[in-house]
């Protein structure tokens, strides 16, 4: 076995297990609330660069199993980190929909409130920074 490809596997190891780290970032212990949100606030597309630098690696040296690792770590970031969904995997469930409408008094002209509100008909209305 070529040492670089130990050392790859290792990598690939660390990162996978990253990335399992941060996808549980919502059952991390109270103490670490700090690196929590760091990590929910942080531009999540900085954990793809790792991915595809070891992808290419794997896909030049031929290592089909570390190439299929860096699928599986890369299905773990979209769906389990990123919130990715699949739209045809999910159900259309028939239902009620409530419309929200929250609007900042200060940046509005009044009179176009009310068309505003007689086109969408919302089913709350709430209204920010009012004054007389």
């Amino acid at each position: 076995m070529k040492p670089w490809k130990t050392l790859f596997g290792f990598a690939s190891l660390i990162y996978g297990l990253g990335l399992i780290f941060v996808s549980l970032v919502a059952h991390w212990p109270q103490e670490l609330w700090w690196l929590a949100n760091v990590i929910c606030v942080m531009p999540l597309w900085i954990l793809v660069i790792p991915l595809i630098i070891l992808a290419l690696i794997a896909l030049r040296e031929r290592w089909l199993q570390l190439f299929v690792a860096q699928i599986l770590f890369g299905l773990i970031l979209l769906v389990g980190i990123m919130g990715w969904t699949f739209p045809f995997l999910q159900s259309h469930q028939v239902g009620e929909r409530v419309k929200i409408v929250s609007i900042n008094l200060g940046t509005v002209a009044r009179p176009h409130i009310k068309n505003f509100l007689d086109q969408w008909r919302p089913d709350i209305v709430v209204f920010q920074e009012g004054s007389p």
